[in-house]
């Protein structure tokens, strides 16, 4: 077993070939080692997180419900798949893997139950196609978990952005889209906001499920 040091043991220093006994308390050298330490402890964030005019790692686009990540899975009679697109946004100069992973992904904690599943688990990316939009397919199992929304987090090189998935039925659908259009029109971009998630099937809009 090791035994605790002394905090005012004598140390030996050396100075112009002489030696002079001082009494150093270790409390005292232990601080300043650890403040010199502390970069290497904590390493350097990753570019993402550098600072706040970073641009993030990735570029995921989709056509996002009330707010910007969140991915509305309708149900309408029928469950409505979904689907997103990733891309890097700057050349990685080498292959590089996007990894997508599920969180709360099973309705009631039930396994056999999955409120959704995806078509893909990474992707991968070069020089040639960073670029490039990959599509992921979102398949939307289960129906009756709303207010219990599933997860997917993509992940390269230490850089995380979670997408939320939420199953939401008809009656809340003109909000959605009225926030689509909100978005559009504050970034100039003419998404396709006339989607209604209507394919003309009305379907049973009793199921609440």
């Amino acid at each position: 077993m090791k035994k605790r040091p002394n905090i005012n043991k004598t140390f030996s220093i050396g100075t112009n070939n002489s030696h002079v006994n001082r009494k150093t308390p270790w409390t005292r050298t232990l601080v300043l080692s650890l403040l010199l330490a502390v970069p290497i402890l904590l390493g350097t964030p990753n570019a993402a997180a550098a600072d706040d005019g970073a641009e993030p790692a990735l570029l995921v686009t989709g056509d996002w419900g009330l707010n910007e990540f969140e991915l509305p899975m309708l149900h309408d009679g029928e469950k409505f798949d979904e689907n997103f697109q990733v891309q890097l946004a700057t050349d990685p100069g080498a292959e590089t893997t996007v990894q997508l992973t599920l969180s709360n992904q099973f309705k009631n904690d039930n396994v056999d139950k999955p409120k959704i599943e995806l078509d893909k688990a990474q992707l991968i990316f070069t020089s040639e196609n960073w670029n490039l939009p990959q599509n992921v397919l979102v398949d939307h199992l289960e129906a009756g978990w709303e207010g219990d929304p599933a997860f997917i987090t993509l992940t390269v090189n230490g850089s995380e952005t979670t997408i939320t998935l939420l199953h939401v039925h008809d009656d809340e659908w003109a909000e959605i889209v009225t926030a689509r259009e909100e978005r559009a029109g504050d970034t100039g971009d003419a998404d396709d906001t006339d989607d209604t998630g209507d394919t003309d099937d009305t379907g049973d809009t009793d199921d609440t499920g």
